[in-house]
């Protein structure tokens, strides 16, 4: 996570970074621990705990804002990489590519149908004033919308200061939130990002905009929800969350009339109160990532070593089973011996001292 700020001509980041092992093991080689020059396969398979976080790379350059004029960035990735450890002195391991994959995280929760939020508040900022107060109802069609869907709303205002209403409008929008113990020098600091993704401002006749305790009720549709939003997700240190806001502001010295009516963005699985969270969805079916590397053997004349990980697919399950990956084969092409070494195979105690 990484940390953008501006100081008059000056431009600095902090980052907020770590990288964790999830998960080793080994494979036992043949007579002499050694491996003789040719291709050999090790076919492995794991399976993720519940609790990572998801998958996501968010950047504020997207089209996010911050009150305070921050930027910055925050992303959490998932590979796997194969090392060959050879004895000597003076060897060389050999090492693959990282492999990415993606975990999305899941959530069970039972998509509603209509929901209503609604408020008074005062319409004046200062109590010299008695402007009366705005009143509303916001209500949404469900609370879980879908990438690329629509989204129905409808609405109720209710004008009883002695201001008349400049305009209205409905949005949707994500509000990102980082979470740093360091921001600022102070502990516990977040910054605040937040994107318009839809907007629609409410034709009103002038009547409507006139106090007299008149209630004034309006309709729409927002959308479609773009395909490349991350999900609703929230860890120790980010959070994103979308709403749906009605706002109506008036003159001066009054205040804006604010409702928000909070959302899930995921994908509902089907059959299942399950929802999917993190990453924007991927193709259907989920796409098979090409083996790393040259598919030719090396040549004999060289010596040339490197892993080759491959594996046939990639599952992102929808029964919300563990995800399990596994790849084909692991695969060495080499024209000297190598000794791997030996690493802790024990993931379930991993897990467990580690506190996922």
């Amino acid at each position: 996570m990484q940390e953008h700020r501006s100081t008059g001509q000056s431009h600095y980041v902090q980052t907020f970074s770590g990288k964790e092992s999830l998960m080793k093991g080994e494979h036992m080689l043949a007579e002499k621990s050694v491996i003789q020059p040719g291709m050999y396969s090790y076919p492995f398979e794991f399976s993720l705990p519940e609790t990572v976080p998801a998958s996501m790379d968010w950047d504020q350059a997207s089209g996010y804002k911050s009150a305070l004029g921050f930027d910055g960035r925050a992303s959490t990735a998932y590979f796997v990489q194969a090392i060959g450890m050879k004895t000597g002195t003076l060897s060389r391991d050999i090492k693959s590519e990282p492999l990415p994959f993606t975990v999305f995280n899941r959530d069970t929760v039972t998509p509603s149908g209509p929901f209503t939020v609604d408020d008074t508040q005062d319409s004046v900022v200062c109590c010299c004033f008695k402007g009366g107060s705005l009143s509303g109802s916001l209500t949404v069609a469900t609370d879980v919308v879908e990438p690329g869907s629509k989204l129905s709303y409808s609405a109720e205002l209710t004008n009883d200061g002695k201001g008349t209403i400049k305009f209205v409008e409905v949005s949707l929008k994500q509000r990102v939130t980082l979470f740093g113990s360091t921001f600022g020098n102070k502990p516990g600091s977040k910054r605040v990002f937040i994107r318009d993704l839809n907007q629609e401002k409410i034709p009103l006749a002038q009547d409507q905009l006139k106090p007299g305790g008149k209630a004034n009720k309006f309709k729409g549709d927002l959308g479609p929800v773009p395909q490349d939003l991350p999900l609703t997700l929230s860890n120790l240190f980010v959070k994103i969350e979308s709403y749906v806001e009605l706002l109506a502001k008036m003159g001066p010295i009054t205040k804006s009339f604010r409702l928000e009516a909070p959302v899930i963005l995921g994908i509902v699985t089907r059959g299942s109160s399950a929802i999917m969270m993190g990453l924007s969805p991927p193709a259907s079916p989920f796409p098979c990532v090409p083996p790393y590397g040259d598919s030719k053997e090396a040549d004999p004349e060289t010596t040339v070593q490197k892993w080759m990980l491959s594996y046939p697919k990639l599952d992102a399950p929808l029964d919300w089973s563990p995800l399990t990956f596994k790849p084909a084969s692991l695969k060495l092409s080499t024209g000297a011996a190598a000794t791997p070494a030996d690493v802790d195979e024990d993931t379930e105690d991993y897990f467990r001292k580690s506190g996922w």
